[in-house]
């Protein structure tokens, strides 16, 4: 038993991820939930007895959750790379989590994991926060355990996280020309991948997965009504000829503060009109007026830049 004395609780404000699998570390990440293992209850009943005994049967774990900053994308922008391809491979890691002094006190790890799920965050010119990446990972093997090794855990903090704000990017769509210089805002958007229904192979209790179809987010975007007109000319005509003729290729890119380098790039194909409107209007309003418009997508890729991310 902990003599309460000499044994502290600690807060839950210093922990970080790292991945075993390519050997590469995620320092900066924002905030984690998830990947925890529940198991369901076998009950058996006895004769005619009114109660029942309780059997542990198979486990569930739920998928890890997590928003990580510009430090640590150089690594799972490969993964997110591969995942976007459907050509993702499964990945290995630990969550460490230490106390006050960076005293390393528990130890969440997975195995076999697949990413399921990756956001990229709102792009607002008005916005003065800094870019996080929202990722979901689905491990098949989770286990936690405790320690008193006074080895310390100690973040390694990288001056890119600087570089990413949400109002630097700039989204371009082929044949429309300068008038997307004015688009104000661009939806977050999230890469689903599908799975099989889980399935548990003999004497193994966790759940293993088999990945499907990557499934598209919409592209939804608000810019100056006063120069939509090249965009609402590319709706009335992709109307008029029929879909074959209407889809287009674009890219949203990450611009670093100074909008002198790039980032990264997400390139878009199969660009399809889904609608745009005005949007609301109020009297007195000192707002610009803007167009919301919504296109559909075949697929899409990322790539990162040299200069940017590493």
């Amino acid at each position: 038993m902990a003599d309460p004395t000499t044994t502290r609780s600690f807060s839950g404000g210093h922990f970080e991820l790292s991945f075993d699998t390519h050997a590469r570390k995620s320092a900066f990440v924002k905030s984690y939930k998830g990947g925890n293992l529940k198991h369901e209850m076998v009950h058996e009943s006895h004769g005619g007895d009114t109660s029942s005994a309780p059997h542990m049967g198979v486990g569930r774990i739920e998928p890890f959750q997590f928003e990580i900053g510009m430090s640590a994308m150089g690594g799972l922008l490969d993964w997110a790379r591969d995942f976007f391809a459907n050509q993702q491979e499964q990945w290995s890691g630990v969550i460490s989590h230490a106390d006050f002094n960076q005293k390393l006190k528990i130890e969440h790890s997975f195995s076999d994991a697949w990413m399921t799920e990756f956001t990229i965050p709102e792009c607002n010119g008005a916005s003065k926060e800094p870019g996080y990446a929202k990722i979901s990972i689905q491990p098949e093997v989770v286990k936690e355990t405790t320690t008193r090794t006074e080895t310390t855990t100690k973040p390694e903090y990288s001056e890119k996280q600087k570089l990413w704000l949400n109002s630097a990017f700039r989204l371009t769509i082929d044949g429309l020309g300068d008038c997307m210089n004015y688009v104000s805002k661009v939806n977050a958007m999230t890469v689903k991948q599908k799975f099989t229904a889980p399935f548990y192979a003999g004497e193994l209790r966790e759940p293993h997965y088999e990945p499907l179809r990557v499934e598209w987010p919409t592209l939804v975007a608000s810019m100056s009504a006063a120069h939509a007109g090249p965009l609402i000319k590319w709706f009335n005509e992709a109307k008029d000829v029929g879909a074959k003729k209407a889809p287009k290729t674009g890219s949203l890119t990450f611009l670093n503060p100074a909008r002198t380098e790039e980032l990264f790039t997400i390139e878009f194909f199969g660009l399809t009109p889904i609608t745009h409107f005005t949007e609301e209007s109020k009297p007195n309003s000192l707002e610009i007026k803007r167009v919301q418009f919504q296109l559909a997508m075949e697929r899409m890729t990322l790539h990162s830049s040299s200069t940017g991310i590493a």
